[in-house]
């Protein structure tokens, strides 16, 4: 894990502190999000579907007047991400902004769809986090330019989004923004980094000024783990009943073989009554009929 330091001139800046969490898929410009954010190149950041954060890394900045504190994760979003995997660096994420997490910041690429892979460690998140994750979330489109270039904006593209990605959409209450890290021009940067911030400060806002802290990771946790036992427990449950119908088809099939054999042996001690009966008929036929007369 990194830990950043503010740039010299930004020493004696003075202001509240946010602190925001980079997540996404490796590939979807996540780090040079963060980038654009801090207003430097701290974190490595290239062209490629593997992750090239290793591990968590927080780097600081000032600017508009508070100081920014940037985690950046490792592909939470990638399809080999396991449910360990995530909650280990969930837990390293709090620990890097003790006084809580303001805003987590989702990196979508514009152009790339929104898999199924990514829904479902989306789902693995707010079991992880507490549903209440989506409160401190919204979502950033990077390679904003291409939509830009088509005349698309994102309440446009918003009608094609994948169900699941509209509802999240939905939870977050609407927040997006739309970045293009290779812009040149610093005036839209520092528009879009405002935009950016005055999400966070309604984020901010909506939750009472407590950010997602280590205690209500604890929270998450503890539910998390009684769900998993609930789910567990109906589990073994459907298993004890999946069990008990093949004990009872068992049964049925072994009762059913049995009446099939009894069936054929009645059958069998049918024929041979019958048999002996007709035996008895031909014996008592096969015998001659002589009667004797006696004269005394």
């Amino acid at each position: 894990m990194g830990g950043g330091k503010m740039e010299e001139n930004d020493v004696n800046g003075s202001g509240r502190v946010t602190n925001l969490v980079l997540m996404g898929r490796s590939g979807n410009g996540k780090s040079s999000t963060g980038n654009s954010i801090l207003g430097r190149t701290v974190f490595k950041s290239e062209c490629s579907e593997s992750s090239v954060t290793k591990e968590c890394e927080l780097q600081t900045t000032f600017r508009n007047g508070r100081i920014i504190n940037v985690v950046d994760t490792p592909g939470l979003f990638d399809t080999d991400a396991s449910p360990d995997f995530l909650g280990k660096e969930i837990v390293k994420c709090i620990e890097l902004v003790k006084d809580g997490i303001h805003g987590i910041v989702l990196v979508l690429a514009a152009e790339t769809r929104f898999t199924t892979e990514e829904a479902s460690v989306l789902d693995n998140l707010q079991m992880l986090f507490g549903p209440e994750i989506v409160d401190y979330m919204l979502v950033i489109f990077t390679g904003g330019d291409k939509w830009e270039k088509k005349g698309l904006t994102v309440e446009k593209k918003l009608k094609e989004f994948p169900d699941k990605l509209q509802k999240l959409i939905s939870q977050c209450k609407g927040r997006m923004v739309v970045f293009n890290n290779e812009s040149s021009s610093e005036k839209d940067m520092e528009r879009k980094i405002s935009e950016l911030l005055d999400h966070i400060d309604n984020i901010i806002k909506d939750n009472q000024g407590q950010p997602y802290s280590n205690e209500l990771f604890r929270q998450a946790q503890a539910k998390s783990e009684i769900l998993v036992s609930k789910q567990d427990l109906i589990k073994h449950k459907e298993e004890l009943v999946i069990q008990l119908r093949e004990m009872m088809e068992e049964n049925k099939r072994v009762l059913v073989s049995r009446m099939e054999e009894i069936s054929v042996s009645a059958e069998k001690i049918r024929n041979l009554e019958e048999e002996l009966k007709q035996s008895q008929e031909d014996l008592k036929n096969s015998q001659p009929n002589n009667k004797w007369c006696f004269i005394i």
